[in-house]
């Protein structure tokens, strides 16, 4: 059994690793399980949080699949809501889509780093690997994460996928002033990366079990414009956000209820961001 991750969490403290036990002490409850049989011919990855003033065990769990995984890195805030990272090997991981952030389905590639969200009942809100295409023996590990005032989501790691080679992994460039580097060095064996997943609004702050609401429809029509088949009457302050947090526009517009509302935009990058209408925001992603 190894351990690789701590952190504090509402009522204790939560501890992920790697175990090859197949009695490894599970305890769930209404909280989440990996249903998938543990084998002792793989290494399994674990999930185990205690109360901080007994050292009761209050939850503990498998998450890995039918695979070799090695959970690496955990962070809980301070509305309990819990993040996880690790590196799948082989097999398949208990994938969660959720439908406003970052998914990537099964894949042949052989390691693959993998984040898991838990809402602060400890169900899945969100499980996905994060990869690209790549013949079997090349890796991405997720060794460490950390969470940006609960607004963006930072997992960092490493990779032998060198793009230069026809390998694809999962790089986005932000934009201005944002540091990038799209090259690999080919006389390199490793590569560290960052990625950035946006949270707000979309897993940090939202209500436990509540539904973003999707009542608002806009679009970007051929001539760039930002628009709203409609819009309530009044004034409303828009801003457009990306996965720094960083403002990247905003502008106050006139809805007029039914109406079509449209106001000229900047052309953005090709990157995940939120659009924050009034005080509530909404996540879009602009195709490359």
């Amino acid at each position: 059994m190894g351990e690789h991750g701590l952190s504090l969490a509402d009522k204790g403290f939560v501890l992920v690793g790697q175990t090859q036990s197949t009695d490894f002490p599970i305890r769930g409850g209404s909280r989440w399980q990996d249903t998938t049989s543990a084998s002792p011919n793989y290494v399994n990855g674990f999930i185990a949080e205690f109360y901080s003033d007994t050292r009761i065990l209050l939850w503990a769990t498998y998450a890995s699949g039918d695979g070799d995984s090695r959970l690496q890195s955990v962070v809980a805030q301070s509305d309990d809501y819990l993040f996880v990272s690790g590196t799948h090997r082989s097999g398949s991981f208990p994938l969660q889509v959720h439908p406003d952030i970052f998914n990537l389905g099964p894949t042949a590639q052989d390691g693959s780093a993998v984040v898991m969200s838990f809402s602060p009942s400890r169900g899945l809100i969100w499980s996905t690997l994060y990869c690209g295409t790549s013949p079997v023996g090349a890796h991405v590990d997720g060794r460490a994460l950390a969470l940006d005032d609960q607004q963006v989501l930072y997992l960092s790691g490493w990779t032998d996928l060198n793009r230069a080679f026809g390998y694809d992994f999962p790089l986005t460039d932000p934009g201005s002033p944002a540091w990038y580097q799209g090259s690999y060095g080919i006389t390199l064996p490793y590569t560290a990366y960052v990625a950035a997943f946006c949270t707000a609004n979309v897993i940090i702050g939202v209500p436990e079990d509540e539904v973003p609401s999707r009542s608002l429809r806009f679009y970007v029509s051929a001539n760039g414009q930002l628009t709203f088949p409609s819009l309530s009457n009044g004034l409303h302050h828009l801003r457009i956000i990306n996965a720094l947090g960083e403002l990247v526009w905003q502008r106050t517009i006139q809805g007029n209820g039914s109406s079509v509302v449209s106001t000229p935009m900047p052309q953005l990058s090709s990157a995940v961001y939120v659009l924050a209408v009034d005080d509530v925001g909404y996540k879009f992603q602009v195709a490359p």
